[in-house]
């Protein structure tokens, strides 16, 4: 048995959306703040109504934090019009305080950001159930569907036709430049500033914001939080518009965090002074 996939099937998880997330961040929080909004968001998921009722102890341990930063990040997060906090009365003996409910909450002005955002395609997959009870009708004859066992050899092959790159007009206007000038064995920076000449502006490169969220937590492990923010947005101007913008975004950010890892990364040559990531721009 796969630890992983036993604890992936068989236990609770929290799932945030992506434009939660990216909202989180740009709100530049605390480490801790966010840590609380999001246990909650989870806890207030599985219950339905987006309120949970945990203990401070309980949310302190969970996140490996004092209760003290635990109470001062409710105050802080109540304060941001992010969390509502009803206190309970006593317990039935009358010798110990009911645990608070904590709601969840999303401030007016992230509700059209998030609700706005590209969302997933509905699920087309038909259910193994009502595959089988289709089949035990068709073999019967019978109106009334009836469940038999449905082997390997009953299902017909699926043709999986190959996935065409779909590569748009201005882009190829774009990638011939590049592949010429890679050829020539020329530094990302070199070929960035030859095709600026070839187009005559600045070249900015679309980056999921999947990736701007992964790079940040990153660095969130690595760096003090003070200089996160900072270093992020050096890197996400050389995935963009800098040195790095000529990979794949996966690609550059494990050369800047290998950079960082051998304390090579500066600030990139080029990046205008105040540049700060826009997702709103490159997504």
């Amino acid at each position: 048995m796969d630890a992983r996939t036993e604890a992936s099937n068989t236990k609770y998880y929290f799932a945030y959306p992506l434009p939660l997330l990216g909202y989180i961040y740009s709100l530049r929080l605390t480490q801790i703040q966010e840590r609380v909004y999001l246990y909650h968001w989870g806890a207030g998921n599985i219950n339905g109504d987006w309120r949970s009722q945990v203990a401070t102890s309980v949310v302190a341990k969970a996140l490996h934090v004092s209760e003290s930063s635990v109470k001062r990040a409710y105050r802080e997060l109540t304060a941001l019009g992010l969390m509502k906090r009803e206190t309970q009365g006593m317990k039935a003996n009358l010798l110990q305080r009911q645990a608070t409910i904590t709601e969840v909450l999303l401030p007016d002005e992230a509700v059209a950001e998030i609700l706005n955002a590209p969302s997933r395609a509905p699920a087309k997959a038909k259910s193994s159930t009502n595959l089988v009870e289709q089949r035990g009708a068709a073999d019967t004859g019978d109106s009334k569907p009836r469940s038999r066992a449905v082997s390997l050899d009953d299902l017909e092959p699926v043709k999986v036709q190959p996935k065409q790159p779909n590569i748009a007009p201005e882009a190829k206007m774009v990638v011939e430049p590049a592949k010429a000038l890679m050829k020539e064995k020329k530094s990302g920076s070199a070929v960035l500033d030859a095709l600026k000449e070839v187009f005559g502006v600045p070249l900015v490169k679309k980056v999921d914001n999947r990736y701007a969220i992964s790079l940040r937590q990153a660095l969130r492990e690595r760096l003090d939080e003070s200089a996160v923010g900072q270093v992020w947005n050096q890197m996400m101007w050389s995935l963009t518009e800098g040195p790095l913008a000529l990979n794949h975004p996966k690609h550059s950010i494990n050369i800047a965090l290998k950079l960082l890892r051998q304390q090579r990364w500066a600030v990139p040559s080029g990046m205008p002074d105040g540049w700060e990531w826009n997702d709103s721009v490159h997504v």
